[in-house]
């Protein structure tokens, strides 16, 4: 955790939302990391809801990594 919050970059953890209770997500909104919940998916955001996986990542690079 340390590292990643460490990275002189933007920095973003996307999750499905049947994971929005995992106990770090606050630390790293607290640390300016984009934290992007996936509707209607479990671990695999990619499978599960690739269209807004992929426009959460569009965003992301759109807003220039600013964490929201």
């Amino acid at each position: 955790m340390d590292k990643f919050l460490g990275l002189p970059m933007p920095r973003m953890l996307m999750h499905g939302q049947q994971n929005a209770s995992l106990s770090y997500l606050a630390r790293l909104r607290e640390h300016g990391i984009w934290v992007e919940a996936v509707p209607d998916c479990g671990h695999f955001p990619k499978y599960s809801n690739p269209v807004h996986l992929w426009r959460a990542i569009a965003e992301f690079h759109a807003d220039d990594g600013e964490a929201r």
